[in-house]
């Protein structure tokens, strides 16, 4: 592990302490710390990292802003610039350990009592976006944000993510989730308690693409946790292109199946397989996909996607990718 600062130590910026934040320290401490935590992977996010900087220098706060690059083998260059900046730290893995176990790794290099996670691939569109989650800390130790897209359509090779995610906001907002016995927990932009950490952490032999925020979710529940929704945007500005994003569904059922143990019960489609083997319907959902796998992979990469289609697929995928 290599940590760099300006000075070329790892040293948190002070700044004060905010009094609606003050109930959640620790007995032993005089002092309020938040970290600011963003994980990296060949992925640019300079300017996420001087936004917040910026937020976060107007706070009667103190903190600390860190990025944790897994092992990048490209866009790096950032990272120079960004690890001159007061109160920003660099820290370098040797190797790379996959999206959950870096988010392990981002609390334990940290020294905060609230720790903000924010995925690289973010973009701040608010000038309170840090203090809206110091606000809500009164709420839970869980708190989670929002994700949004551009209105319209970035480009024409998008077509399969932005439909996706449109649809999903609605689903998502924290109006509706907040509704819910259990909301989903989801790790583009939360807030959570070092306390949590305690209990509860990211599945480390969680090293393909899908589901550590929701096995993660699980084990807050089971550990009698609340996660709390707020109206907290940012930006999601990496809509991959549509072979890239269908990769990532089929990787994501690929992991979903690895684990299924873990998330058996958990998930929508967990319990739509489960209803197709009781129903003994499992050759059929083979032969779908032996037949119309490729008819509905042109759909899914043309400029009008099915999301009806995509759940189908992802459905057939499971049986028929079983008997490769």
């Amino acid at each position: 592990m290599a940590i760099s600062t300006k000075a070329g130590i790892n040293v948190p910026c002070l700044r004060g302490f905010s009094a609606n934040l003050a109930n959640f320290a620790s007995p032993n401490d005089t002092r309020m710390q938040l970290s600011i935590l963003i994980p990296v992977y060949n992925f640019c996010a300079l300017q996420l990292v001087k936004d917040l900087k910026r937020q976060a220098e107007r706070l009667d706060v103190e903190w600390e802003l860190i990025v944790v690059d897994d092992a990048s083998q490209s866009n790096t260059e950032w990272m120079t610039e960004a690890g001159q900046l007061e109160g920003v730290s660099i820290v370098h893995n040797p190797y790379n350990l996959g999206r959950a176990a870096n988010r392990n790794k981002m609390v334990e290099v940290s020294s905060g009592e609230w720790l903000i996670m924010i995925d690289s691939d973010a973009q701040v569109i608010t000038d309170d976006f840090v203090q809206r989650f110091l606000d809500a800390a009164p709420l839970s130790r869980v708190i989670c944000g929002r994700v949004v897209h551009p209105d319209t359509l970035p480009s024409a090779d998008v077509t399969l993510r932005w439909t996706y995610e449109k649809e999903a906001e609605r689903r998502m907002h924290p109006s509706v989730l907040n509704r819910q016995a259990e909301p989903p927990f989801r790790t583009f932009a939360c807030m959570i308690h070092r306390s949590v950490f305690r209990d509860v952490r990211f599945e480390d032999s969680m090293q393909t693409f899908g589901f550590d925020d929701t096995l993660f979710g699980i084990r807050l529940y089971e550990h009698g946790y609340k996660v709390h929704y707020i109206d907290n945007p940012l930006l999601n500005v990496d809509l991959e292109p549509n072979p890239v994003y269908l990769a990532k569904v089929e990787e994501s059922i690929r992991t979903l199946r690895n684990f299924r143990p873990m998330l058996e019960g958990h998930t929508r489609q967990l319990r739509v397989v489960r209803r197709v083997e009781q129903l003994c319907m499992g050759w059929l959902m083979r032969y779908i996909y032996k037949w119309f796998a490729a008819p509905m992979r042109r759909n899914l990469l043309g400029l009008h996607p099915s999301l009806t289609i995509l759940n189908i697929y992802k459905l057939t995928y499971w049986f028929g990718y079983a008997n490769r």
